[in-house]
């Protein structure tokens, strides 16, 4: 396998797995922000990044998504500004079966059994529980190389459209310490200013083991991501997402690139 520095101009892959991570945007955003850092090791390039991303979102659903990754080795960066209103379709599955645990019946949902397998039910996994997400994004990036003496470049800010359809999570079975989850996610994306769409897409299957010690959990994930049109014209690819980890550290295969994770 190639080596491949993220830091550097992105390839359709690498801004994919930039913008289609559900598993690093999972958690919920507040009014004050969810502030998370991770550092990120990539044995194929043998570089290590800092990743920080801040999200936060008032009581109307707009949000605002602040995302950015330093290359420790080159001190290349990228950087990604987005803006978007959350249209949410109906209360999320996820918190009619959390308030059905607790005996709580929401005004105006169907009451629901949160032991069965498929809790929401055929037609919430099917026609419910849809977020579509309209925003915009300015990405920019910024390189350097000590084969050059120093000397460093960067690019202007490119801003772009999108539109995003999420699948709030989908409970398949929950029983007591084990959770298993289906997630899916559609990015849909336009540049202006070159013309050009791209399609992202993702889908999750996830099973948890809640704790395994006082402070451990542990998560397995596996699925599909999808990239077309952004980069080279008309090429598209498929390729598979492996998740293993526990509540700091984490290995992930996303884009034919292995990584090492560890959130601080």
């Amino acid at each position: 396998m190639a080596d491949k520095d993220i830091s550097k101009e992105p390839s359709s892959s690498d801004y994919a797995s930039e913008t289609s991570d559900p598993d690093y945007e999972e958690r919920p955003a507040s009014l004050f922000g969810t502030l998370r850092t991770r550092l990120n090791w990539q044995p194929s390039s043998r570089t290590m990044h800092l990743d920080v991303r801040q999200t936060l979102q008032n009581r109307r659903n707009l949000e605002f998504r602040y995302k950015a990754k330093l290359n420790t080795s080159s001190g290349g960066y990228t950087q990604l500004v987005q803006m978007q209103k959350n249209m949410n379709q109906n209360t999320p599955s996820m918190a009619r079966i959390i308030a059905a645990e607790r005996g709580i019946q929401l005004e105006g949902e169907e009451p629901l059994s949160p032991d069965k397998l498929l809790p929401g039910g055929i037609k919430c996994l099917l026609l419910r529980d849809w977020t579509l997400s309209p925003g915009v994004r300015l990405r920019r990036s910024s390189s350097s190389s000590s084969e050059a003496a120093g000397s460093s470049s960067s690019s202007d800010g490119d801003l772009k459209y999108y539109v995003t359809l999420r699948k709030q999570p989908q409970v398949l079975r929950r029983q007591g310490v084990w959770d298993s989850w289906l997630t899916g996610k559609a990015d849909l994306e336009l540049d202006a200013q070159q013309q050009q769409v791209a399609l992202r897409g993702s889908l999750r299957l996830k099973a948890f083991r809640f704790n395994v010690t006082d402070k451990q959990d542990l998560q397995a994930a596996a699925g599909l991501d999808y990239v077309a049109g952004a980069g080279a014209a008309g090429s598209s690819r498929l390729t598979p997402y492996l998740k293993v980890g526990e509540n700091s550290w984490s290995i992930r295969l996303q884009q034919g690139l292995w990584m090492f994770n560890y959130e601080i």
